[in-house]
C-alpha cells in the first residue's frame, strides 16, 4: 500500500480515491490469476483488498461530497461483488468467503444506487456504464 501512502501525502482527496481505485483493480487482476491457479487463500486475500480499497475510495467521495465519485465507486463495488462468482465457476474450495449468495443482492444494490445518481446528474456516460456493468452481471 505504498502507493496509497504516497497519494495520502499529497492531501488531494480525489487523487487518493483514484489511487485506491487503481489499487482495487490491481488486486482484482491478481485475484483472477490466483483463481486460475486454484489458490483460494491468495484469491480471497486479494479479493478482500480490492473491496477494502474501493470502500475507502467510496468513503472519501462521500466525505468530499463528490456525487459522481460516489456513483462511480458504488458501481465499482457492484462489479467487484459480482466477480465473487469467479470462485464458484473455478471450483475453488467450497466454504471460502468468496462464495456468498448475498453478494448478488449487494451487486444489485450498488448498481441500482449508482444508476439513480447517474440519472440525477444527467450523466449519460455513467448510465451507459451502468447498463454495460449490468450486462456483465452474472
Amino acid at each position: 500500500m505504498r502507493l496509497e501512502k504516497l497519494a495520502e501525502a499529497s492531501g488531494d482527496k480525489n487523487r487518493i480515491a483514484g489511487t485506491l481505485w487503481n489499487l482495487s483493480g490491481g488486486y482484482m487482476r491478481v485475484c483472477r490469476q490466483m483463481i486460475k491457479q486454484n489458490d483460494s487463500t491468495w484469491a480471497n486475500y486479494n479479493y478482500d483488498k480490492a473491496i477494502e480499497c474501493d470502500l475507502k475510495a467510496l468513503k472519501i467521495s462521500k466525505e468530499i461530497k463528490d456525487t459522481a465519485g460516489i456513483a462511480f465507486f458504488l458501481q465499482g463495488l457492484g462489479y467487484i461483488y459480482d466477480k465473487c462468482n469467479l470462485c464458484e465457476e473455478s471450483n475453488l474450495v467450497a466454504g471460502t468467503h468468496l462464495i456468498k449468495a448475498d453478494y448478488y443482492k449487494q451487486v444489485e444494490e450498488n448498481y441500482f444506487h449508482a444508476l439513480k445518481i447517474y440519472q440525477l446528474l444527467k450523466n449519460k456516460e455513467g448510465v451507459l456504464e451502468y447498463y454495460y456493468g449490468l450486462g456483465l452481471f452474472n
